[in-house]
């Protein structure tokens, strides 16, 4: 402490350092501003402090400079960061300096039970159980409402009962408390018996059940329930030569005891997936153990192996998750030591139990080895939290969760406080610790509820919080106070919590929708092929898809407007146009004779397939239009079909013997030296013997010409060539009408020698293909070719070298 001089000759006391072992061997000194210089011995970190004058914006002890919660309301209950603690008093009479215990109900309000120590100056608690007394009992609280307790009420008064009190709620919401209570009382006020004893109250009132009595029994109890509703109370049973921790179970209405095991004590009881754990202090050897029953026996299992432990009551926690925590302080290697200098020494440990295996957590390192009393709790995201009662500084601290690890907070006492500490976390973080003080005057019950000194609990202070609502336990917090999902990592306009694609490329973050997705990100139609490459959208759900994202109902792998789910023909050629099946002429078979419509002469008529000879009839005799000539374009159709028709009358040349249509049979023509294939070459003269060129009519060249003059006096051969040259400009004109195509029929036959019309032959049927136009043949002489008539045995073929064909005489037919 410092005294200092104010003006009026008063003196200020100021409290310089009040943490534990401090100030011995102070020394003061005034530097040249008269500012006080200190310097002193902790002895607690065994470290020499200097101290010098530093502003204290808010007053409540801590410098500026190091004060994180600044403007902290006056004389509050701050720890050594200078952030305030929201302090209660629950119980400001009488010695209440141990034990309490508190429960959360399924209604959201709280149960807390301790021991009501002894009164006001008295040294001792009336033992004799039929004294209802006001000391050394049980208290029972509830809260009325969050944070707000009501009227403590004493449930059980008889003599001295209360001590290592603890509580539960079973499923049905019934509460059950279990302590030590002192059972008998000597004719000397000395205890005879005691023995753990169970309160219950299910609605109605509490009832009591004490378990079995003897000189030294029912310390250290604890209750724990599981989920069907069975209740287990451990305690230790001091009374024979050696400790033996006990557990006591409720079997169908009555208790049945049962050793665990000897030399064990200061025990804490859990049910972890409805299976009993008791964690405990060992004293041979010195090591925390653990208890698991197997159904029928426990299995010991070693928690620490090394190390000195203290020997204080232990506390365990069930994570929502399904394991224990078990807290305990671990001191110095070895127990002649008294420094804590090695890393593992002097430090608040949580061991985790999974069921198989223990994990380690070290969650505070201490100067000292003066930790006692610890409780442990997990919040709702997994941290862990502790708080103890330190006895080299008569302070409670508290390890809390930070971005990296943990702090240790040390309340800055008023008095000494923190005894038997009991801790809760809520759902935001915050710690809520009941505990025990020891004054001169009055003890108390206290209860702390740390202030929310930023308001999320991100561990960032608000003034450089950019996010100030984040949730508790939110993951990934940066150093601006933003968890992931409120972040917008990818810079695309849209937090991570909506983001549905959070690696938002560079160069497309202006290009996405409401859930973030750039096009090469989205899959708008969920078919596997993002929006950038789908070249069909709106894909229905389920199909299966090529790397362009479309479907059969959307795919035209042969571009023929026909989408391949309905194509019966998938590889239409290119140009060729589909019909409503997407086939191409080359794949369509409308007839279904196994040809293409486009190779099939009748692509409707199964009975015919080619027409080799293109002359419109088809190759196969037998069906529709047969052709009897196939190889030979044609277009008769009275005898035959398809076979050549020179003079289109509808017979074959085979058998028309007039081929050319020019009136004269093909062997008179051939007799006369005429073209019997041309219809413009055709004999002349009245005789059909040929004219030899001479000027007698008697066919020797000896005789005279008795007709080239009539008896008139008109020269014969002049009529003749009048007749001949009208003919001729007939016949010229005929050509010409029938070369512009407008052929009715055979042209008009001329007038045979003698006068004669040769009758009109009948008019040739419409050829499906026009044929060709007859060439001017030229008058000659057959010339024999030695060569026998394919058609008759009898008959020699005959050279035309006009017509260049072979003609038979006997049978009149042409090869």
């Amino acid at each position: 402490m410092l005294t200092r001089p104010e003006i009026g000759g008063t003196w200020s006391m100021i409290k310089v350092a009040s943490l534990g072992d401090v100030g011995e061997y102070a020394s003061l000194a005034l530097d040249s501003d008269d500012k006080e210089e200190f310097a002193y011995y902790d002895g607690n970190d065994e470290n020499l402090i200097i101290a010098s004058p530093a502003a204290d914006s808010d007053g409540d002890g801590i410098a500026d400079g190091a004060d994180r919660c600044a403007g902290t309301p006056p004389a509050a209950t701050i720890d050594a960061t200078g952030c305030h603690w929201e302090r209660e008093s629950l119980t400001t009479a009488g010695d209440n300096a141990a034990y309490v215990d508190v429960v959360m109900g399924a209604d959201g309000l709280r149960r807390l039970v301790h021991y009501q120590g002894r009164e006001e100056g008295e040294v001792s608690c009336d033992n004799n159980p039929a004294n209802i007394t006001s000391d050394c009992n049980v208290g029972y609280m509830v809260e009325t409402a969050p944070g707000v307790w009501g009227v403590e009420e004493t449930i059980d008064s008889g003599g001295d009962v209360g001590r290592y009190v603890s509580i539960a709620i079973a499923p049905d919401g019934s509460e059950h408390i279990a302590y030590m209570a002192y059972t008998d009382q000597t004719e000397f006020g000395w205890t005879n018996n005691s023995a753990p004893r169970i309160a219950s109250n299910s609605g109605s009132g509490w009832t009591f059940e004490t378990l079995s009595e003897t000189r030294s029994n029912g310390w250290y109890t604890d209750i724990a329930i599981d989920s069907t509703g069975n209740r287990m109370v451990s305690f230790t049973n001091s009374s024979g030569i050696y400790n033996q921790l006990m557990v006591a179970r409720d079997q169908t209405g009555s208790w049945v005891e049962e050793s665990v095991t000897p030399n064990a004590t200061f025990a804490s009881a859990a049910y972890v997936n409805d299976v009993a754990h008791v964690a405990y202090y060992s004293s041979n050897p010195q090591m925390i153990r653990l208890a698991v029953d197997n159904g029928s026996g426990w299995d010991i299992h070693n928690v620490t192996t090394d190390g000195v432990v203290n020997f204080y009551r232990l506390d365990v926690d069930v994570t929502d998750d399904g394991k224990l925590l078990i807290a305990y302080h671990r001191g110095t290697d070895q127990a002649s030591d008294d420094l804590c200098d090695a890393p593992q020494e002097c430090t608040i440990q949580v061991a985790e139990w999974n069921g198989s295996e223990f994990t380690y957590h070290q969650v505070a390192k201490l100067p000292t080895d003066g930790a006692i009393h610890l409780s442990v709790d997990r919040d709702v995201t997994g941290r862990i939290h502790a708080a103890w009662y330190n006895n080299d500084m008569d302070a409670l601290q508290i390890a809390s969760p930070t971005r990296t690890g943990y702090e240790t907070l040390t309340l800055l006492p008023d008095v000494t406080s923190g005894l038997y500490p009991k801790l809760l976390v809520d759902e935001n973080g915050w710690e809520h610790i009941w505990y025990h003080t020891v004054a001169t005057d009055s003890d108390e019950l206290r209860q702390i509820v740390r202030y929310a000194w930023e308001a999320d609990h991100d561990f960032v202070e608000d003034d450089d919080d950019d996010c100030p609502n984040t949730p508790y336990g939110a993951e990934d917090i940066d150093w601006y106070g933003c968890s992931y999902d409120q972040r917008d990592d990818d810079w695309d306009y849209i937090p991570n919590s909506d983001d549905l694609c959070p690696d938002t490329p560079p160069n497309e973050r202006m290009d996405t929708d409401w859930t973030g997705c750039s096009a090469s990100q989205r899959d708008s139609d969920g078919d596997g092929v993002t929006d950038d490459l789908d070249g069909c959208d709106n894909t229905q759900d389920l199909s299966t898809v090529d790397a362009q994202g479309c479907d059969d109902s959307q795919r035209d792998s042969d571009m023929d407007g026909v989408p391949d789910g309905e194509d019966q023909c998938p590889d239409t050629l290119p140009g060729e146009g589909a019909d409503l099946n997407g086939c191409g002429p080359s794949q369509r078979d409308n007839d279904g004779d196994g040809v293409s419509d486009k190779l099939d002469f009748m692509p409707l008529d199964a009975s015919q397939q080619t027409d080799s000879d293109g002359d419109g009839f088809g190759d196969n005799l037998s069906g529709t239009n047969g052709d009897d000539c196939p190889n030979e374009e044609g277009f008769s159709y009275i005898d035959r079909s398809g076979c050549p028709d020179l003079d289109n009358d509808g017979i074959s040349d085979e058998n028309d013997d007039d081929d050319d249509g020019d009136g004269f049979t093909d062997v008179q023509e051939a007799e006369n030296g005429t073209d019997p294939r041309n219809m413009l070459n055709f004999p002349m003269g009245g005789d059909t013997g040929g004219d030899t060129g001479d000027d007698t009519s008697g066919g020797d060249g000896a005789g005279t010409d008795t007709s080239g003059t009539s008896e008139g006096g008109i020269n014969m051969t002049i009529i003749i060539a009048i007749i001949a040259g009208t003919l001729l400009l007939l016949l010229a004109i005929g050509g010409a009408i029938m070369v512009l195509g407008r052929k009715k029929g055979p042209p008009a036959m001329p007038p045979l020698p003698g006068g004669e019309i040769m009758p009109e032959p009948a008019a040739a049927p419409k050829k499906t293909a026009e044929a060709a136009e007859p060439e001017d043949g030229q008058k000659g002489e057959m010339l024999p070719t030695g060569k026998p008539c394919p058609h008759c045995s009898d008959g020699e073929l005959m050279f035309i070298p006009a017509y260049d064909a072979e003609f038979c005489k006997s049978c009149e037919k042409y090869a």
